[in-house]
């Protein structure tokens, strides 16, 4: 990794379409204002996002013009609330409101751009 080059620019090489989270919830936000007419006031957000020590999301200051984040993510990303969670969930879904689910597996992605690799703090590669 280059001192110009960074951690979005790694993952593009290998998925070109990503998004950060900030140009992401700003397209979300826009489009549902813009085709629906629903403001980020009546849409709740939720995250299912791999439970994983090495994974975390710092929203940006956008995504709190929304309601939430309710937390539903538990490993590889699939809700760990299960129907009770949801039923939960669903209950702070404003009437003629919307749903958001920020939805995140666990790939890793290595600062040389290796998918399926993470070097955690602490750890070394070991060769089999």
């Amino acid at each position: 990794m280059s001192n110009a080059e960074t951690l979005l620019d790694i993952i593009r090489r290998r998925y070109p379409n990503a998004l950060s989270t900030s140009d992401t919830v700003d397209a979300f936000i826009d489009l549902v204002q813009r085709r629906l007419g629903i403001v980020p006031g009546r849409i709740m957000l939720a995250d299912s996002i791999c439970s994983d020590d090495f994974n975390s999301i710092e929203y940006p200051r956008r995504a709190y013009e929304m309601l939430g984040p309710f937390k539903l993510g538990g490993l590889d990303g699939f809700p760990f609330a299960g129907l009770t969670g949801m039923s939960a969930f669903a209950h702070h879904v404003p009437p003629d409101g919307a749903v958001f689910v920020f939805h995140g597996p666990h790939i890793g992605v290595s600062k040389e751009g290796n998918t399926g690799l993470i070097l955690r703090p602490g750890k070394r590669i070991t060769r089999r």
